[in-house]
């Protein structure tokens, strides 16, 4: 092999130095294609470029990117970590917004509020921010923030009052209604559609915001305006599940409880463990609430229904029996606990069951006797 002379070493150099001009050359048209690969979504591809330049040193736009992609990767803590670089180097509100995402997918809630609210006050005031801020706000409970009463003669539920939103009326007060603060969801989510937001994800965000703040009537109307979109939007699979789940239970808290079972069947279309699961619980909502309204036998028919879709729950069995029991029919009552006996040998209702189970054999009303 040839040795290098002094002048050899010196092209050697000079070559170096080329390919380090070329390299800063190409970099812009890198980070453009970088750019370009991302919005197209070949993510990793995009990354994969991302990553190299990052290499050459730090740039605010390539942290941004790589932030980006891992963002859409899921990859949550290396998303916060390039975001967080790119705001060292280059802060922009944008950033903010971003990392508060990444924040609320990773259910660090107070943490994205913090981010969100810093975007705000960068000059960002835009409806999506203020979609954003509700979401946090609801995902801390915080409905409708710090209570209180105003007094709005013409006023009605929904409208904004300075910096308050009207709840309610206060009952007996003419013209006084209870207001949401500022820093609460309800306010926050009707700045956003003041602004003009009125995507699927704002609807149900307001349904779900009146549903948590047991606002039941409104929240049943909110979910039956949307429920058309729930079939021909692009949710998930899960998120079509979780919409009609929480339909439901603003149908059950509204008294509405053939549309609360209903809206359960359209929950789980495709999936006949989940469904079998959930109308169990439902069966045996529905009985309490009517055995509450006094009215025994449909209670009964509720819990036989729940029963049957799981028949080794031995608190339904307990239930049933119980139900039996107090409309007389002792045989049917002693059926369900046996079952549950043998489901659940330790059952703190067991001394009770079988002081009626004795009493029930002397009396000559069981089923063998």
């Amino acid at each position: 092999m040839p040795r290098l002379s002094l002048g050899n070493w010196g092209w050697v150099v000079v070559a170096i130095c080329v390919g380090r001009v070329a390299l800063a050359s190409d970099a812009a048209i890198d980070v453009a294609g970088a750019r370009d690969l991302l919005e197209s979504g070949r993510v990793e591809e995009a990354r994969t470029a991302l990553e190299a330049l990052i290499a050459d040193g730090d740039d605010a736009e390539v942290h941004r990117l790589l932030g980006e992609a891992d963002f859409q990767l899921e990859r949550w803590a290396d998303a916060r970590e390039h975001i967080r670089a790119a705001m060292r180097l280059d802060e922009i509100a944008a950033d903010h917004v971003r990392l508060g995402e990444v924040y609320m997918h990773e259910h660090k809630y107070a943490l994205a509020l913090e981010r969100f609210r810093s975007a705000w006050r960068l000059g960002v005031m835009d409806g999506e921010l203020h979609y954003r801020l509700a979401a946090a706000y609801a995902a801390l409970d915080r409905i409708f923030g710090d209570v209180t009463k105003v007094n709005a003669p013409d006023g009605e539920p929904g409208q904004r009052v300075d910096e308050t939103l009207l709840i309610e009326p206060v009952v007996g007060e003419s013209g006084a209604f209870w207001a949401a603060s500022s820093d609460s969801a309800a306010f926050q989510l009707q700045r956003a559609k003041a602004l003009g937001e009125n995507s699927l994800a704002v609807k149900l965000l307001e349904a779900r915001i009146w549903l948590d703040g047991r606002q039941y009537d409104r929240a049943l109307e909110a979910f039956e305006e949307l429920e058309g979109d729930l079939e021909s939007s692009s949710l998930s699979d899960e998120e079509r599940t979780q919409a009609y789940v929480d339909f439901a239970e603003a149908c059950f808290r509204a008294d509405d409880l053939a549309g609360y079972l209903r809206r359960l069947h359209r929950a789980f279309p495709n999936d006949r463990a989940r469904l079998s699961a959930a109308l169990a619980v439902a069966y045996r909502r529905v009985a309490d609430r009517y055995a509450d309204r006094g009215e025994l036998g449909t209670c009964i028919e509720f819990l036989e229904k729940a029963v049957a879709e799981d028949p080794r729950a031995a608190d339904l069995h307990a239930r049933l029996g119980s139900r039996y029991w107090e409309a007389g029919e002792s045989q049917k009552a002693e059926r369900s606990w046996r079952i549950l006996l043998q489901l659940d040998p330790d059952n703190p209702q067991r001394d009770w069951i079988l002081d009626r189970l004795q009493q029930m054999a002397a009396e000559g009303t069981t089923a063998g006797g």
